[in-house]
């Protein structure tokens, strides 16, 4: 009665490394890799007030900025995600090469614009950043 049975085997803890069966290089990539990504979302006024019609329009859009980008989708939600720029490239116009970091301000301007022009209008959170990506490994994924 009110008495909690220990579990014969200890529980993982955070920090204490890999889980029965997995090595350390199972959870976690070689080393970081320096990155540019960008994450978006619809604002909360507009999640709310967002048609179904609008929000398939904008995911048809994305894809299709995303691959004219040669970036890649790495969290996808409704309404929120974050998208990974994986090289410079050299646009279909003559003009200098774009970095990493410029294709992904570039990707949020084209975002904001397409909302922009939407009606309703349909407004975003934009945020990009440069730096280590290091992947990590979930139980389950």
């Amino acid at each position: 009665d009110g008495m909690v049975a220990e579990a014969d085997t200890p529980q993982p803890k955070v920090g204490d490394g890999p889980i029965a069966g997995e090595s350390s290089n199972d959870l976690m990539s070689p080393k970081p890799e320096p990155t540019c990504c960008l994450a978006w979302a619809i604002t909360q006024v507009n999640r709310e007030m967002i048609s179904a019609r609008q929000l398939r329009a904008f995911h048809i859009e994305l894809q299709a900025l995303v691959a004219l980008a040669e970036a890649e989708c790495i969290e996808v939600g409704a309404t929120y995600g974050v998208i990974r720029a994986t090289k410079a490239i050299r646009p279909k116009a003559a003009g200098p090469r774009l970095n990493t970091v410029d294709i992904m301000l570039r990707l949020g301007q084209l975002i904001c614009r397409w909302g922009a022009t939407e009606d309703p209008e349909v407004s975003f959170r934009i945020g990009v950043h440069y730096g280590d990506l290091q992947w990590l490994a979930l139980p389950g994924s």
